[in-house]
């Protein structure tokens, strides 16, 4: 058993390794929120258990960042979150083996926005979406890999109306539509 008490961050590491099951026990108490940390990794199933859903904390002092990760052999999904206090951002990653997409959201608070994005594996395709909490509007693109095209759209929460374009990047047009709810029309600019 070892034991190691930062006094900089006030948090104390303990780590056991037992012998007998071969399996690696760490617990980090963070004194600040009062909440303890514990991971377990079990080299039989060569799964990494947890208590309390949060598996393993790593706090870098050099970038004073701090990773997490939480892997749930349930439903056999890695989540990771990673906020850097520099920008005060929060970037959180969620791993989904059963349908292999990888969802990724980002967290601005110096303007209040949700910026989130997602990969599907199977299609090659990275969609991403905003949402501006002060207009209330939800911005998304679409990037197809296949086409090497960005389709970005935009509803207006007010006008209820859903604003797309479209880039063509062989031939570096943008094309723009427009489709008004009220009168259900495609008004397309080119």
């Amino acid at each position: 058993l070892s034991s190691h008490y930062d006094t900089s961050s006030r948090e104390l590491l303990s780590s056991h390794y037992d012998t007998s099951s071969r399996e690696l026990l760490s617990s980090h108490y963070d004194t600040s929120s009062r909440e303890l940390l514990s991971s377990h990794y079990d080299n039989s199933s060569r799964e990494l258990l947890s208590c309390r859903k949060l598996l393993s904390s790593h706090y870098d002092t050099s970038s004073r960042e701090l990773l997490s990760s939480h892997y749930d052999t349930s439903c056999r999904e890695l989540l990771s979150s990673h906020y850097d206090t520099s920008c005060r951002k929060l970037l959180s990653s969620h791993y989904d083996t059963s349908g292999r997409e990888l969802l990724s959201s980002h967290y601005d608070t110096s303007c209040r926005e949700l910026l989130s994005s997602h990969y599907d594996t199977s299609s090659r395709e990275l969609l991403s979406s905003h949402y501006d909490t002060s207009s209330r509007e939800l911005l998304s693109s679409h990037y197809d890999t296949s086409s090497r095209e960005l389709l970005s759209s935009h509803y207006d929460t007010s006008s209820r109306e859903l604003l797309s374009s479209h880039y063509d990047t062989s031939s570096r047009e943008l094309l723009s539509s427009h489709y008004d709810t009220s009168c259900r029309e495609l008004q397309v600019v080119h």
